[in-house]
């Protein structure tokens, strides 16, 4: 029982670093794509506010601004989750001794990737607002697609999903 409840506590606190690598990934894209970062809020304990943590930004320019602040965070998290799989290769022993704590980390991090539904939707917006559908505009509107399910990974919380999942796998090599 012991291990379910430190699953739990290093998931938590996996969690709330990657919601900071996550924050950490829009501002990193701003700063490459020359947006100006107005205020940050790596985390965030208010609960009048919806979002764990939050950039204000100033509007960006073009589509690819837009694009590569709102999928920034795939790239701090997910370097992240790299550096771990590569510590793992070089390390294999960890993952015989310690493969529910790599689990809970490993999934800790993976939840905060996730773009949110609000960084979706900023992205929607601005595609909408700034550009008619057009041939001019083709090659912008054929990432609609991608948009959307990215969308969709957001509003069905995905993240959560996984979360859960993975705790009944946990669960279950527990049980054995």
């Amino acid at each position: 029982m012991i291990e379910i409840y430190l699953f739990l506590l290093v998931s938590g606190i996996s969690f709330a670093l990657g919601t900071i690598l996550h924050e950490l990934g829009h501002v990193l894209f701003c700063h490459l794509t020359g947006v100006e970062v107005i205020g940050v809020s790596y985390f965030n304990l208010d609960e009048d506010v919806e979002a764990d943590g939050f950039v204000i930004h100033e509007p960006p320019q073009t589509f690819l601004q837009s694009l590569l602040i709102t999928i920034g965070p795939f790239f701090t998290v997910g370097g992240v989750l790299v550096l771990i799989v590569i510590f793992l290769i070089n390390n294999p022993q960890w993952l015989f001794t310690d493969s529910f704590l790599i689990m809970a980390i490993v999934m800790g991090f993976g939840i905060s990737m996730f773009p949110s539904t609000h960084d979706v939707n900023n992205l929607i917006e601005f595609i909408t607002t700034n550009y008619k559908f057009s041939i001019r505009n083709l090659h912008i509107w054929l990432f609609f697609p991608f948009v959307y399910l990215l969308k969709i990974c957001s509003y069905f919380y995905v993240k959560l999903i996984i979360f859960i999942a993975g705790f009944i796998v946990l669960v279950s090599m527990f049980s054995v």
